[in-house]
């Protein structure tokens, strides 16, 4: 037994460190167009973050060319969106990945808030949308 620990032990001291210099997968912001959903997919994959019968009334929010838009007005103060990679940590190695995408309906409190301090970003013009605009 003693000398399966000392085994295992020496493995684990030889095996190659993680280190900083380990490259990241999505380094820099893609194109944005590989971000973009079609307007009604993105919608109906916002509304699925909630049930039904709040996500029906709720405002929808999708990301376009200049930031994240209302495509649907709501009248019950849930705000449902789909969530792009950048919403994660800065050092996330998936930090500019493309294809995360991530539905989230916010409650009314949550939508007055949290909503508007999340961090999504903006561009130029100061819309919502990802970090070092384009």
């Amino acid at each position: 037994m003693r000398w399966l620990i000392i085994t295992l032990l020496g493995v684990a001291w030889s095996a190659p460190a993680h280190t900083q210099e380990t490259k990241t997968p999505y380094p820099a912001m893609a194109p944005l167009d590989q971000y973009l959903m079609e307007q009604n997919a993105e919608a109906a994959l916002a509304r699925c973050a909630a049930l039904e019968s709040i996500s029906r009334d709720a405002e929808i929010m999708a990301l376009g060319r200049h930031g994240y838009e209302t495509v649907a007005k709501g009248k019950n103060g849930f705000v449902c969106m789909v969530l792009r990679s950048w919403t994660s940590g800065i050092n996330e190695p998936e930090f500019w990945n493309p294809k995360i995408r991530s539905a989230i309906c916010f409650n009314p409190a949550a939508a007055r808030t949290y909503l508007p301090i999340i961090p999504v970003g903006s561009w130029s013009d100061g819309t919502p949308g990802p970090p070092d605009g384009h």
